[in-house]
């Protein structure tokens, strides 16, 4: 997709970019099953890549994907991996005698399929290699658990919760609140202030990670406070659990105070279950 727009608007951030990107990547194959292909070659090219460089040879990245792919029949395609480089903006190829380089839609004509293509990452991405690896591996983790499950996706708020949890419970709070959005907008009611609890939960969260601990008390405060109107459950979730959980979460991360703002224990971070 062309960025060039919106570069020239706003100054480029490395870190937020490659954020997006991933996410849109993630969230594109949550609603499209055939998406699902292009987060197993980004998960496999993140596994197999050369650290120094962060380029991996194209037919050593198919014979892996191969591999992979044993319960996604046909997920090896070449299209998948076409699209990974023509919509996301996040892989490269270069052409290893010539050292040329192509992205976007220019890789797709240039592609032989050959031992002398690669791939790569951006080299402007390469700072924040480890935290796209860590999230593609927490988007295939989700990808499988959704393989799994046996529950026709209807595409209403109940589903969107259900398939939230495991967005939620893999730590991908930024895209939690993606997830929900589009129903809390149009929700009403008890229902809208539910979903918005759940959201500041999610990005109160997110502000821990980011090691913001005003944002993440406030907003632990004030998703709890509304998760009340769906306690003990609503839409299939245990409230009342993950209610409880907030709320210790919250309460430890004040008297760790500003300063320890990392050390809530991982154990502590809640996690979301549905009901039968």
């Amino acid at each position: 997709m062309d960025r060039s727009s919106a570069h020239e608007m706003q100054p480029f951030h490395p870190y937020t970019e490659v954020r997006n990107r991933l996410s849109e990547l993630f969230l594109e194959a949550l609603a499209d099953s055939e998406r699902t292909a292009c987060v197993l070659w980004l998960h496999t090219f993140f596994r197999i890549c050369r650290p120094g460089s962060l380029s991996v040879s194209l037919l050593d990245l198919a014979e892996a994907v191969s591999r992979e792919a044993i319960n996604y029949p046909g997920a090896d395609g070449r299209r998948a991996l076409e699209s990974l480089l023509a919509d996301f903006d996040l892989l490269q190829l270069r052409r290893l005698e010539s050292q040329e380089i192509y992205r976007g839609n220019t890789a797709l004509d240039a592609l032989r399929w050959s031992v002398g293509d690669a791939i790569e990452l951006y080299p402007e991405f390469h700072g924040h290699a480890a935290y796209a690896a860590r999230r593609a591996e927490m988007f295939w983790t989700v990808m499988e658990q959704l393989r799994q499950e046996v529950r026709p996706a209807t595409g209403g708020v109940e589903d969107a919760v259900a398939r939230g949890v495991l967005v939620f419970n893999a730590g991908l709070f930024f895209e939690y609140h993606e997830v929900l959005e589009d129903h809390w907008r149009v929700a009403a009611g008890d229902g809208k202030r539910f979903l918005q609890g759940l959201i500041q939960v999610a990005v109160g969260l997110q502000h821990w990670q980011n090691g913001n601990y005003d944002g993440a008390v406030i907003l632990l405060r004030e998703g709890a406070h509304r998760l009340c109107v769906g306690r003990p459950h609503m839409l299939r979730l245990d409230v009342e659990s993950f209610y409880r959980q907030v709320q210790a979460a919250r309460s430890t991360l004040e008297a760790l105070g500003r300063e320890r703002t990392h050390g809530l224990s991982p154990s502590l971070i809640p996690k979301q279950r549905l009901l039968p």
